[in-house]
This record gives structure tokens, C-alpha cells and sequence, in this order.
């Protein structure tokens, strides 16, 4: 009987070609493929291509899609806007197009799109290179952080710049995918940067809006309509609030920053394209810690701001300048890019070779006192 049972055995496995198994691995490949190009067919979701006509007013020119926003912030209803800079789809011979990248302070919130850095920089270079037609496109988006920049650098890469500026780290943290962040799906690199690679295909969209559906139906709209309504953009980011120094989440924003920008400048530099990267700034003068709260390994942020500006009041300029600075690094809602953001940038500069533009020692040279409060001049 088990000698029956054995040669039943090895027939069937003899009868079985291995085309058969080859097969049962392909159908369900193929299923998705005609499923993605069906979708694609009857322009199901969102096209997050960087840069695409918009408008049949201006056919020869392509701008920074406004719907891209959306593959960083599919949890919130409402999402950040993006600058209206058209460029042309074919570069002119003499043209000298600059791209600049990062958050709000590069969009030039609040003060978008007119008095925003990016279009001082245009009209500065159309009075100094008369000879060139200059184009500045300005891609900066609220709310964002290296993950959307690694993520649309690709594209921007394809329109032949001539010089990418980046200024981008305050929103390391709270910012979308970020450490700290409410639109976060964990701390692995690799599994955000495969999501975002699978956020293009339909299928995902369609995965995503089922999803969506089936947590409205136990859901409160109108809760979330109100809380969406009174509460600015990054509020909502906020996902792990408090955030201490030297914490684990403190690190995973840093390791998080050190890993896209470097991924950002190989791209970059393999495409043999100028970069210029600003070091951040922050006002440690006159904007108190957010949030304030005591450790047993650190003081309370707010005791040691307190002593700052005593400092300071008593003309002791370089104590006042330390202790402010300390009390910024001690901050637990973390909207200011600890100083540590300011050595990665420093360190990638000179492993890549980039220029960097200290903008901190720029705004200490313009404060009294070299330190960084509502006081420019």
C-alpha cells in the first residue's frame, strides 16, 4: 500500500510540467498590468508626473504640477499649494534656468509668489545676464520635507537645469513621511522610498481610495471638516508631538535628513548639475519654545530661554547667544531644525563638493548683537 501511495506520488509530481508553475506566477502580473493600464485608460486617481501643461493658454509651457501635493498628503483633505512658474517645454540656446527646492521659507510663505526669494533672484539675474532668458521655478511646498525633495528631484533633474538651490530642514520632523509626522508610515527608508515608487501606479490609488471609503463609513466628517478648518497645514502634521533632545525620534529626523539629501546630491552630481545648498536660521531671540518640558537627562527649554534673555539684558552677548541656542535645542515641538541639520548639510557639502551659503551667519551679520530675533536690519 505505501509503495502505491509513494508511485502515485512521484507520477503526479513527473506529470506536473514546471511551465505550469511559471504560469501561476505570471497570470497574476499580468492581471495587474492590464488592471494598471485600464486605469490609466480611462484616467482613473491622479497623474503625479513633476511638471505638465496646465493650462491651453500657455501650450508651449509646462509647470510644477499642482496635483503632486497630493501623493505626500493623501490623508488630509486639504493640501499645500505649489508656485504658478511656467518654463518652456523646449529650452531656449541662451536660456539659464535655475530650480529651488525645499518648504514653506523656499515657497516664501507668507509672502507667496510675489515678494517670494525666488522672484528677487529672477528679476536680480534678468538686470545681470541681459543676454540670457532666465528662468527661476520655484518648487518649494509647504509641509514638506527630504522625502517629497528626493522623491521629485528625478523630474526636475529631466528639464536641464542649470542650478538647483535647496534650502529645506525645518520640516524634517513634522513634515509629510517625516519622524515625527502624522502622514508617516514608520522610520525604514526603503519602505517609504518604495511607497512614494508605488504611489505613481493606479492600482495604488484605487487600493488607497477603497481603503479611504471603508474607514469613512466609521469615520466623523464633520469632526474632521471642523479640525481640517481651524488649524493651519502643519498643526495637522503633527503626528508624535513632542519630540526631546536626544531622543530616539530626535536621531531618526537627523538620519532621515543626512540619508535623502545625500541620495539628492548623487543625483544631482551624477547629472553634473551646480548645487547650492543654504544652512538653515531660526529665531532664538524672540521666539520662545514652542513646548517646554523637563528630562531627567535636561533642563526645561523655557527656564533656560529665561536665562538667555537675562543674558542678554545684561549685555553679556555671547552667554545670551549660547543659552538661547541651547533653549531652541531643548524646544519639544520641533518647527526649528536642530543645529545638527545645519553639520549634516555642512558634511554632505564637503563630501559632494557643493557650494554652501551659511543664511544663519548672513541673518547674525544683519541682528544686533549677531543674534537672530525680530530685528533684521
Amino acid at each position: 500500500m505505501n509503495k502505491n501511495k509513494k508511485n502515485i506520488k512521484e507520477n503526479t509530481a513527473v506529470s506536473t510540467p514546471k511551465w505550469f508553475y511559471l504560469i501561476l506566477v505570471i497570470i497574476p502580473i499580468v492581471s495587474v498590468f492590464v488592471v494598471e493600464i485600464f486605469l490609466r485608460v480611462i484616467n482613473y486617481g491622479m497623474d503625479f508626473t513633476t511638471f505638465k501643461p496646465i493650462s491651453n493658454y500657455y501650450p508651449d509651457k509646462i509647470f510644477f504640477n499642482p496635483d503632486l501635493p497630493f501623493k505626500y498628503f493623501s490623508t488630509q483633505k486639504n493640501v499645500p499649494s505649489v508656485l504658478p512658474d511656467g518654463f518652456d517645454k523646449v529650452k531656449k540656446e541662451n536660456a539659464f534656468r535655475v530650480f529651488i527646492i525645499g518648504g514653506s521659507t523656499a515657497a516664501g510663505w507668507p509672502y507667496v509668489p510675489n515678494a517670494s526669494f525666488s522672484r528677487h533672484l529672477k528679476r536680480r539675474l534678468e538686470l545681470l545676464c541681459p543676454e540670457n532668458y532666465i528662468e527661476v521655478i520655484n518648487c518649494g511646498v509647504s509641509a514638506i520635507n527630504t522625502y517629497s525633495l528626493r522623491d521629485f528631484i528625478p523630474g526636475i533633474l529631466e528639464q536641464e537645469p542649470d542650478l538647483i538651490l535647496i534650502y529645506a530642514g525645518h520640516n524634517e520632523y513634522y513634515g509629510a513621511l517625516g519622524a515625527g509626522s502624522s502622514v508617516s508610515i514608520g522610520n525604514s527608508k526603503f519602505l517609504i522610498h518604495t511607497y512614494l515608487w508605488l504611489k505613481d501606479f493606479k492600482i495604488t490609488q484605487v487600493l488607497e481610495d477603497i481603503i479611504s471609503w471603508g474607514y469613512g463609513l466609521f469615520g466623523s466628517e464633520d469632526k474632521e471638516n471642523e479640525f481640517e478648518t481651524n488649524v493651519t497645514l502643519m498643526a495637522r502634521m503633527i503626528g508624535e508631538s513632542l519630540i526631546t533632545f536626544d531622543s530616539n525620534t530626535y536621531w531618526n529626523g537627523i538620519n532621515q535628513f543626512e540619508g535623502n539629501l545625500r541620495d539628492i546630491l548623487k543625483m544631482i552630481k551624477n547629472n553634473e548639475i551646480p548645487v547650492i545648498i543654504g544652512k538653515l536660521t531660526s529665531n532664538t531671540l524672540d521666539l520662545k519654545p514652542f513646548y517646554s518640558m523637563a528630562t531627567n537627562e535636561f533642563p526645561e527649554a523655557n527656564d533656560i530661554f529665561k536665562l538667555g534673555k537675562a543674558a542678554y539684558d545684561e549685555g553679556n552677548i555671547s552667554k545670551a547667544d549660547s543659552l538661547l541656542t541651547y533653549a531652541k535645542e531643548l524646544d519639544a515641538l520641533r518647527f526649528r531644525a536642530p543645529k545638527k541639520i545645519n553639520e549634516v548639510i555642512e558634511k554632505l557639502g564637503k563630501e559632494f563638493n557643493v557650494k554652501i551659503v551659511d543664511i544663519d551667519s548672513i541673518f547674525r551679520a544683519h541682528s544686533p548683537n549677531g543674534i537672530v530675533g525680530y530685528n533684521l536690519t
